[in-house]
Order: C-alpha cells, then sequence, then structure tokens
C-alpha cells in the first residue's frame, strides 16, 4: 500500500507553465515578465512556488510495510489521507474541511483513551466552525436526561467541577475528564449548542436482554426502533461478539452497556452454538438501538435547525464505514454525513481500508508515560 505525490504534483514536476515567461531578455539579464513591477511580483509568486513544489516533490512516499503476517502504514503526522483500494491518497486540509463544512453532519470518530485524538476533535471543530458559524456539538458521553445539564453549562451558569458532577461523568462515562473539558470549554466559550445523544446503559442493557420491540417508548427514553443494520455492519459486531468473552463488570462506565450486551447476549462460556446465535441477534439489536439513539439526537436538532452543522464526537466504532450511526441517519432522511476519524503513525493496514471514512487524521502514537 502506498500513498503516491498528491496530483496536484504534476504541475511542479513539469514546470513547464510554472516557468513559462522566466526566460532572459537579451542584454538585460531579465525576463519579459520582470520588466515591469508587476513581472518582478510575478517572477517572486513563481519563484515561491517552485521553492514549495520542490519541498512537496521531496517529499517521501508513504508505504506499506511487511510486519509479520500483516502490515503497517508509516504515515507522517498532521497529514489528512483517503483511503482508496489498495491506495491511500494525500488529501489537502483545505480541501477536506470545505467539504465537510458544507455537510449537515459531521462525525469525529475516537479512541476514548487517546488524549491526541481529542486534541484532533477540538482543531478540527474549531476549523469548520470557522467556515461555518452555525454549528452544534453532539456528544455520546451524554445520556439525553442530562441535556439541562449541558444548557446551563452553555450558558455559562455552571463552574467546571459542579458541570462534572450534575452530568454525572463518572458514572456516565467514566473516562478521564480533562482530554475532553477543552470540548466543553469550546463550546461554552462560543456558545455552541451541547447535544446529549446517548441513552442511559441500563436501556441498552434492557435492549439486549429483550429486544428493542419489546420495550415501550418510555423504557426506550423516546428511541424509535433502528433500521436493520447492513451485512457488513453485522459481520464487524461478529466479530467483536466473538473476540469478547461474557463479562461480569468493566473499569470504565462507557464500556458497560457494552460489557453487559456481551453478558447478557453470551450466556456462559461454555454456551451452545444455537444459545450464541440468538446472543448475537440481540447484540446486534442492542448496537444498532445505541447507534439509533444518537441519530435521532442529531436528526432531531437538525430539524429544528436545517441550516446547522452538527458535529458528532462518538467512538470511531459507531463512525467507521458508515455501519453504525450514519447509516441510521439515512434512514432519518439526512444523507452525505461526513466520516472522519483518526489514524496513528505507525498503524495495521486494516485500520484504513478503503471506505472506513472520507478522510483520515494521521496522529503520532502515544506513548506510555514514565
Amino acid at each position: 500500500m502506498e500513498i503516491p505525490p498528491r496530483s496536484d504534483l504534476k504541475a511542479c514536476a513539469g514546470g513547464p507553465k510554472a516557468q513559462r515567461g522566466l526566460a532572459a531578455v537579451p542584454g538585460t539579464g531579465m525576463s519579459p515578465a520582470a520588466s515591469t513591477p508587476l513581472g518582478t511580483l510575478a517572477i517572486l509568486a513563481t519563484a515561491a512556488l517552485l521553492a514549495v513544489c520542490a519541498g512537496l516533490l521531496g517529499a517521501r512516499a508513504v508505504r506499506a510495510q511487511t510486519q509479520g503476517s500483516g502490515c503497517v502504514v508509516a504515515a507522517q503526522a498532521g497529514e489528512y489521507l483517503k483511503p482508496a483500494g489498495a491506495v491511500l491518497n494525500r488529501v489537502d486540509r483545505a480541501e477536506v474541511l470545505a467539504e465537510h463544512a458544507r455537510r449537515p453532519v459531521v462525525l469525529l470518530g475516537e479512541r476514548h483513551d487517546s488524549a491526541e485524538d481529542h486534541r484532533w476533535q477540538l482543531h478540527t471543530i474549531a476549523q469548520l466552525h470557522a467556515l461555518q458559524p452555525r454549528i452544534a456539538l453532539g456528544f455520546e458521553m451524554f445520556p439525553r436526561r442530562l441535556q439541562p445539564v449541558l444548557d446551563r453549562w452553555v450558558r455559562g451558569e455552571l463552574g467546571e467541577a459542579d458541570f462534572l458532577r450534575q452530568s454525572e461523568w463518572d458514572k456516565v462515562w467514566g473516562y478521564a475528564s480533562a482530554p475532553y473539558l477543552a470540548l466543553f470549554h469550546y463550546a461554552r466559550m462560543n456558545r455552541i449548542p451541547m447535544l446529549a445523544l446517548n441513552v442511559d446503559r441500563g436501556v441498552v442493557s434492557a435492549v439486549a436482554q429483550k429486544g428493542a420491540a419489546a420495550l415501550s417508548d418510555a423504557e426506550r427514553q423516546g428511541v424509535g426502533l433502528p433500521a436493520p443494520p447492513s451485512e457488513a455492519y453485522r459481520q464487524s459486531l461478529r466479530k467483536v461478539f466473538n473476540a469478547h468473552p461474557p463479562t461480569t463488570g468493566t473499569t470504565q462506565p462507557a464500556a458497560a452497556s457494552e460489557a453487559a450486551q456481551r453478558t447478557a447476549t453470551n450466556g456462559t462460556v461454555g454456551a451452545t452454538r444455537s444459545g450464541r446465535d440468538a446472543g448475537f441477534e440481540r447484540f446486534v439489536a442492542a448496537q444498532t438501538f445505541w447507534d439509533r439513539a444518537m441519530a435521532e439526537g442529531i436528526a432531531s436538532f437538525r430539524g429544528s435547525n436545517p441550516s446547522a452543522l452538527v458535529i458528532g464526537v462518538m467512538g470511531s466504532g459507531h463512525v467507521r464505514f458508515g455501519h453504525g450511526v450514519a447509516h441510521q441517519l439515512g434512514a432519518l432522511g439526512i444523507t452525505q454525513t461526513g466520516l472522519l476519524h483518526t489514524l496513528e503513525g505507525s498503524s495495521d493496514c486494516g485500520d484504513v481500508l478503503a471506505g472506513s471514512a472520507d478522510a483520515v487524521y494521521v496522529v503520532e502514537k502515544t506513548l506510555p508515560e514514565n
């Protein structure tokens, strides 16, 4: 897998058009264009362009390197890549941002425990906000019943400690709050609406045990029945389901709903094949319900604010390939959802399959703290 030079480097490599008009005027040592003040400026601009081109042409192409039975993409931090088949194309940052600022919804996938991912989310939100001032930020971290707390925070009525306490951060999410606080403060400083997209973990667990259709509207916290998942999503969820044994607890509340789903659906380690198959179906139902809940939160805001861009902050599993939240948004009539997530500078090739996102942003590999 190789990242070829950007297509706009052809002009740099070709050179004739860029260098046109630089031939010296006999007896003067100057080109015809340079014989006028405007021409001199043109010469300086062209020289600057050629210098940039030289730097770009000298950039080392990123290649996939064999490592054991797999491969590793050794990419440079700070660039956007677009997966396309077996090739990774460099994409200009300004192009990515301009395109996504025109979308109705953009989903920013994260690894919950990655500080680099949250820094990228903050920078991306700020850059999109500069291009589209009418935005809202939707968060997987908060169940919808806590929306009034988010509203008070954005209005400046709560301090940081009170916000974390009243939003039940340690209970409903549990990951360190510090990497997220910059996102919350950005929303507050700019009076950007924050949307609580999730539902309580107990609701997702109940769906895993009984199925969404068996629950009342109140028991589902108002969430409708999800659209059927694609076969590709089912295959992806099958890998997750098979890779995680049943568990009775977890250290991270954010993972508790998924863990509870597996506990409720897997049964015991020695469960029969038929039992595990039935458990897998309930697991799929719970996961798609989770996606649906967040999609409905986004769609509800868009319904009242059709000109706004909603930026969703959520786990990359809900974002990749458009299988999760984007699929449910499509069923609700919202198409062209933007998909962005990160890629560590040295990652497995499977992380950048074609279609996993509109573009992936390369971040530095997180180093362990001493």
